[in-house]
């Protein structure tokens, strides 16, 4: 305490910090127990792991500290590490770069469908009430000088306490860096910080100006004479293992099984979001080339089809293409003004309006090609697929890793029904191509599959 009352801004930094460790990392050290469990062995590591992370904040915190950021900066923490807690406990997910572009791509609509009990009691309890004290609290600043010398001994003294603990506790760390690199990924305020940095970096600090062109020569064979009416449609998310057409126990596909359908059983999706995987499904990159550079650096399949005279047209009914349609015609179906099925949510369904008229206006000319999105996360799914409500599996509602399996077979038996009712319409040779962008909720340890660093090859629960 200094003359006064008042207190110090590193007591302050401090208080905080140990807050942020203490409630704000629960995801972290029950992750870290689970591989170090607490025991006699263990103990003297874990205590140094709190202790360690509570130096590293406070250095993160002193590096930006003065008499007028102080203050702002541990408001703005304490509010954001509030709401990455409740992520990260409820839902199991990291904070990665890849869901800070999420973040920063999702739409309002999107964003709001999150917001539930459990998150504003974090909000307000983990969050506000904190930042109030902090807002209230008496500080003594000193001159410019004392606050150097102040801020060069605190960052001293925690880079002391960092290396300390890693030389005592050398042998677990270095099997907490080296072997159990996930760890680290649930720390929190540090690990989304750094991955807002990347995001940021990799976004602003080498813009793209020019798209490299690809599939310039693509030509329709000659031979070719027949039109082709090729709809291919990207789900949401669904697992492999819970349609009932590649044998599930439960029938999640009666409709689909009237179908004379194919299902392909040895796909995998290139990314567990939707901004990772849907620009990678249309990409000339492999899946570990698809950096987010060289996507938008480069043309993909649709400009391809394009180039070779394939009329293109995309429908969204999402929150955007993720840049994959960015040079072909583009229709939004999250608006009334374009889809006519609209309630509380524009349904997917309304994408279908409009389709013959757009076939009738290409008869005769090269191939057309329409693909469609449908769009929402795993809640506003629910809404906009009435399938969840009204289309039991065996009786009881599907489990949110089955709902992936109903709800897209329903979608894709309504638009067969739909396109290939009217065959005597369309040309010749049509298709329908359905797939989902990305895997659906983990079907053994029940978390959130969105965001989290993607299975290795072969491993058991793979992104089918």
């Amino acid at each position: 305490m200094g003359r006064a009352g008042k207190i110090t801004a590193y007591r302050l930094i401090l208080a905080v910090s140990l807050f942020l460790v203490l409630f704000d990392n629960v995801s972290f050290f029950r992750h870290v127990i689970a591989v170090f469990p607490v025991s006699a062995q263990n103990i003297g590591f874990l205590i140094s792991l709190f202790v360690g992370l509570t130096a590293f904040i406070v250095l993160l915190f002193a590096l930006v500290a003065s008499r007028f950021t102080t203050k702002p900066v541990l408001i703005l923490a304490l509010l954001t590490s509030a709401i990455a807690a409740h992520f990260m406990d409820h839902y199991g997910i990291v904070i990665d770069h890849g869901m800070v572009k999420n973040v920063f791509q999702t739409n309002v609509d999107e964003a709001t469908d999150l917001i539930s009990l459990p998150l504003v009691l974090y909000f307000l309890i983990m969050g506000v009430l904190p930042a109030i004290g902090v807002y209230l609290a008496p500080v003594k600043y000193g001159t410019l000088k004392m606050a150097l010398i102040a801020k060069l001994k605190v960052i001293a003294i925690c880079l002391l306490i960092v290396v300390a603990m890693i030389l005592v506790f050398g042998r677990f760390y270095t099997s907490f860096f080296r072997m159990h690199k996930p760890l680290r990924f649930y720390t929190n305020p540090t690990y989304y910080v750094y991955s807002l940095g990347r995001y940021f970096e990799e976004r602003y600090s080498h813009p793209v100006t020019t798209v490299r062109p690809i599939g310039e020569d693509a030509t329709i064979a000659s031979s070719d004479k027949q039109r082709e009416l090729i709809i291919l449609v990207v789900g949401e998310a669904a697992r492999e293992d819970h349609f009932s057409l590649n044998g599930y126990k439960r029938d999640t596909n009666p409709r689909l099984a009237k179908l004379n359908v194919i299902s392909f059983t040895d796909f995998y999706s290139s990314g567990t979001s939707t901004a990772a995987s849907i620009p990678c499904m249309f990409s000339v990159y492999t899946r570990t080339d698809c950096t987010d550079r060289n996507e938008e650096s480069t043309e993909n399949l649709l400009d391809v089809l394009r180039h070779a005279g394939v009329n293109v047209l995309w429908r969204d009914n999402n929150s955007s293409s993720k840049g994959v349609a960015a040079r072909v015609p583009y229709q939004d179906f999250k608006i009334p003004a374009n889809n006519p099925v609209c309630d509380l949510e524009c349904r997917d369904v309304g994408m279908l309006s409009g389709l013959q008229a757009y076939i009738d206006k290409h008869r005769g000319e090269k191939q057309p090609t329409e693909r469609v999105q449908p769009g929402g996360d795993h809640q506003r799914l629910r809404q906009r697929h009435p399938v969840y409500r009204l289309f039991p599996v065996q009786g009881h509602r599907p489990a949110a890793k089955e709902f992936g399996a109903v709800r897209n077979g329903h979608a894709i038996h309504e638009r067969s029904r739909r396109v290939t009712g009217g065959r005597g319409n369309l040309p010749a040779r049509t298709a329908l191509f359905p797939g989902a962008g990305r895997a659906e909720t983990h079907p053994r340890h029940h978390v959130v599959r969105q965001g989290l660093p993607r299975r290795p090859e072969g491993a058991e629960g793979q992104d089918r």
